[in-house]
């Protein structure tokens, strides 16, 4: 499969209620596959070699929160908090029976589709505008939400990221980053350490950086952004987060167009609730 060299998403309309399909869908257009051999125990197990062909990328998902509460599904209620797991790798049984995941006691973590603390609501029925970009090793999604809502967008991206500077076989390199109720503040959440290095039990936090852009525009009113780098101190820099990029809240406004190196970037003034994964709260998304 080719990597990807432009990011353009596509924008549509959909009910609060069906965001969750909306990103299933996605995926599996993209080139994703739904193993799951019990979607009422697996739910959706979702499977890809990625752009580059050679890896096992594992993605499990569910409309319900971390927390398994049945009643508080996004899909049926006006809750707001679908989950995902990071898996290892993933076996599915037969037909009708529970597969088998690499990370067999993995905890659940929150996936939130609009920007409201834990057990926040938002109607089911509300009509929502969302941009999205999916390929074979990832979705990245931004939701708008009408104005009576008093809610900025909210954007979050799940899969692999395209440049990476290590060896990262099966899952180890997808990650998972939200402007919103991100785990920790500052960083995303990333599946497994690379090659090498010794698997861990479960995901852990990543610090995510671009440079500081202390005043925007400069003095020659000249708007800067900044790319988005995952390290730590122990293994250095992992990988960029392809397909977004990000800058200050200084007189920046949702809806807003810039064109950069002929490139149409969309701009996105992302409502921050709880911890945000990126160093600021405005992203870009290409539409053209």
């Amino acid at each position: 499969m080719a990597i990807p060299t432009d990011y353009i998403f596509t924008s549509g309309t959909c009910l609060k209620s069906e965001i969750y399909d909306t990103i299933i869908n996605s995926l599996v257009t993209a080139g994703w596959t739904n193993v799951s051999s019990d979607p009422t125990t697996d739910f959706d197990v979702l499977t890809s070699p990625g752009n580059t062909g050679n890896k096992a990328l594992v993605l499990q998902l569910r409309p319900l929160p971390a927390v398994g509460t049945a009643a508080n599904n996004i899909k049926t209620s006006n809750f707001c908090q679908a989950s995902f797991r990071l898996q290892t790798s993933y076996t599915p049984g037969t037909e009708g029976t529970a597969g088998t995941f690499g990370r067999t006691a993995q905890a659940w973590s929150d996936l939130y589709i609009v920007p409201v603390a834990a057990n926040g609501q938002l109607p089911a029925g509300t009509t929502v505008k969302y941009k999205v970009y999916a390929d074979a090793s990832k979705i990245i999604m931004a939701i708008e939400f009408p104005s009576a809502t008093s809610l900025n967008p909210i954007l979050f991206y799940l899969g692999a990221p395209d440049s990476t500077f290590v060896a990262e076989s099966g899952s180890s390199s997808t990650v998972f980053a939200s402007t919103s109720m991100a785990t920790t503040a500052s960083n995303l959440l990333i599946c497994n350490t690379s090659d090498g290095i010794g698997s861990v039990a479960a995901p852990y936090a990543m610090p995510v950086s671009g440079f500081s852009i202390l005043k925007n525009p400069n003095n020659e009113g000249i708007y800067f952004q900044t790319g988005l780098y995952y390290q730590s101190a122990t293994e250095g820099i992992r990988g960029m987060l392809d397909g977004v990029l990000c800058l200050p809240n200084i007189a920046v406004q949702t809806g807003n167009e810039i064109t950069i190196d002929g490139k149409t970037y969309y701009q996105l003034v992302c409502h921050v609730q709880g911890n945000n994964s990126f160093p600021y709260p405005v992203m870009l998304i290409r539409t053209a």
